[in-house]
């Protein structure tokens, strides 16, 4: 890479680094063809690591480090080609995954709003509420055990509390 010992803006010129790089052009791309298939995409690799190492800010003193350099340049941009290419491969085998964040939201404002409406139902229907919505395997025997009524009272008491429920909801929307 770059001589520590080197200033930035000391050493050899990267315009006369890459017309020796070009020399060399045939060698580079037969490097590049073993990790890239395709001279199309080799020549692309070679022509985006000219252009990275022109706009790098890396000095050299001697030409070996910048050929180094460049080398590391060339390896980087060839592997980044092979995973893209293969992360296109898999998009069309893998199948669609569906992403949609406004039903998330959605449900994240029913919740809050429920959570609202709930808050203004009476102490009791609020219990029964909240019997109902933990959904245990028979929420309705629980209910008749916690508050000592019968199962049709439950029931009645759990069907009044959804509608006033559904009421508060409808009157806040």
């Amino acid at each position: 890479m770059c001589d520590e010992s080197t200033p930035r803006r000391e050493g050899l010129s990267k315009p006369d680094l890459l017309v020796q790089f070009s020399a060399f052009r045939p060698r580079f791309l037969r490097r590049i063809r073993r990790l890239v298939p395709g001279r199309e995409d080799a020549d692309d690799v070679f022509q985006t690591a000219c252009l990275k190492f022109l706009r790098s800010p890396a000095a050299f003193r001697y030409p070996e480090a910048a050929t180094r350099y460049f080398c590391k340049i060339l390896r980087s941009l060839a592997l980044d080609r092979v995973t893209s290419r293969r992360r296109l491969e898999l998009r069309d085998v893998l199948p669609e995954r569906p992403c949609d964040p406004w039903a998330d939201r959605e449900r994240e404002r029913l919740l809050e709003l429920l959570a609202a409406s709930i808050a203004r139902l009476p102490a009791q229907d609020r219990e029964i509420i909240a019997v109902y919505l933990d959904r245990h395997d028979d929420y309705i025997r629980e209910q008749c055990t916690v508050f000592g009524v019968p199962r049709g009272t439950a029931r009645y008491r759990m069907g009044r509390a959804i509608r006033r429920l559904r009421e508060i909801a409808a009157r806040d929307n």
